[in-house]
């Protein structure tokens, strides 16, 4: 049986979670992307200015305006490193409702994704070795990459 561990960090612009850190981790593999952002920090509202602002000071420490790959492609990212595997471990509901509503957009054959802060999660993680590197896209002190996260 083939899983993986998916992590994702974001901001929730107009009410909707737009993910900007993606981490996938096989147990011997880690693949990472950090996307651009789908629209210009200008163009968001005052609300969400000042959501990213907190999140990008207090809790992941990535910047909104940072990243190395098109927002459009998570759909064709997700596609081509989850499609042979059995089992997706994300941890929490909205990184759980996040992927399973990309799945849905996308259509097809998906893994099993199970959100591993419920108690019946069945079957339980695996056991995964931790030997990732410290992610040089992170502000601040005791941000970490979603690499790191995962494992």
């Amino acid at each position: 049986m083939k899983f993986v561990t998916l992590d994702i960090q974001g901001f929730t612009i107009a009410d909707e979670f737009v993910a900007k850190e993606l981490g996938i981790y096989t147990g011997t593999k880690t693949a990472h992307f950090i996307f651009k952002p789908p629209q210009e920090y200008s163009a968001l509202s005052t609300r969400d200015k000042k959501s990213v602002s907190y999140l990008e000071r207090h809790h992941h420490g990535l910047r909104y305006s940072d990243g190395y790959v098109n927002y459009e492609e998570i759909n064709s990212i997700l596609t081509k490193y989850l499609t042979d595997v059995n089992i997706v471990y994300v941890k929490g509901c909205q990184k759980y409702n996040f992927i399973v509503g990309r799945f849905n957009e996308i259509g097809g054959t998906f893994p099993l994704v199970l959100n591993v802060e419920l108690s019946d999660c069945n079957p339980p993680v695996p056991n995964l070795e931790r030997k990732i590197p410290i992610c040089m896209s992170h502000t601040g002190r005791g941000h970490k990459s979603v690499v790191y996260r995962i494992v």
